[in-house]
């Protein structure tokens, strides 16, 4: 399948130390999901966070174009 980066979103900055870039997220992945729900706007994805008191696991395209997850902890 091809990525279609309209419909993700794109990440563009990790803060340094912060909790996003101890899991591992980084400047130029493409956002798909937050805990199987599809977001495709930023308003979208801190609806879906929102709902998560503990760890989110988020899905995502790597620069490459590969499927990755990972698990963010508040």
């Amino acid at each position: 399948d091809g990525i279609d980066a309209a419909d993700c979103i794109a990440i563009t900055e990790v803060v340094p130390d912060s909790s996003a870039a101890e899991a591992g997220l980084r400047s130029g992945m493409l956002l798909t999901h937050v805990e199987n729900v599809r977001v495709r706007t930023p308003s979208e994805f801190f609806q879906a966070t929102s709902k998560h008191d503990g760890a989110a696991n988020l899905k995502f395209f790597e620069p490459s174009g590969e499927r990755a997850e990972l698990v963010v902890q508040p």
